[in-house]
């Protein structure tokens, strides 16, 4: 029988484990935006999905908190917050992508359901239970910043302080607004908004 602490170091190294095929195979293979996605659904997607019921014989949905509204404060403050970010700061730097339709589905839709299962809906409830809220939200972002990297290189992006800073900031108030709302629609809502106007604006 699994203890409280088998899990979820089970699904720390599921994670570490997709985090290394992730960099080998985006830095080994010849880039697209394609190979890219299809990468992120099988490498982060189904797993974070499937993970609960193999392991834990728990509902998917309920376990990662899709099965809760997502709380509208928290995503109007955010917006607020990530247009003017877009506007004053950003001014489009991050935006590498013309808005098409593969980029409104990749960036907008798929990226924020994937990476908040992941990352939010599995790291971070599991490494909550060893952990105090804000090392395991801390553990997550770092986690989320290096899955961030591989991508970054095979586009041929630098990998900037600020960037960085962005991504581990935007990653850590996403925590923050999954243990406030308690769903985790509201991480993918703002997640997809994040993306979109970092572009757009």
């Amino acid at each position: 029988m699994k203890t409280a602490k088998t899990v979820p170091s089970t699904a720390i190294a599921l994670v570490i484990i997709a985090l290394g095929l992730w960099a080998l195979l985006l830095l080994t293979l010849p880039y697209s935006s394609w190979l890219s996605l299809v990468l992120k659904v099988a490498l982060f997607g189904i797993p974070a999905y499937l993970f609960p019921r193999l392991a834990d014989r728990t509902d998917p949905n309920a376990f990662l908190l899709l099965n809760r509204a997502p709380d509208i404060r928290w995503i109007g403050l955010s917006a607020v917050f990530l247009a003017l970010y877009a506007l004053f700061v950003d001014r489009g730097q991050t935006g590498s992508h013309s808005v098409s339709v593969f980029f409104l589905v990749a960036a907008i839709v798929v990226s924020p359901l994937v990476e908040e299962a992941m990352f939010r809906g599995l790291v971070l409830q599991k490494l909550n239970r060893l952990l105090a809220f804000r090392f395991s939200n801390l553990a997550t972002s770092l986690l989320f910043l290096l899955y961030h990297v591989p991508a970054w290189i095979a586009r041929g992006q630098s990998i900037s302080l600020l960037g960085s800073l962005w991504v581990a900031f935007v990653s850590l108030c996403l925590g923050y607004f999954l243990q406030k709302s308690g769903s985790l629609w509201t991480c993918i809502i703002i997640h997809a908004l994040q993306n979109l106007l970092t572009t757009i604006l």
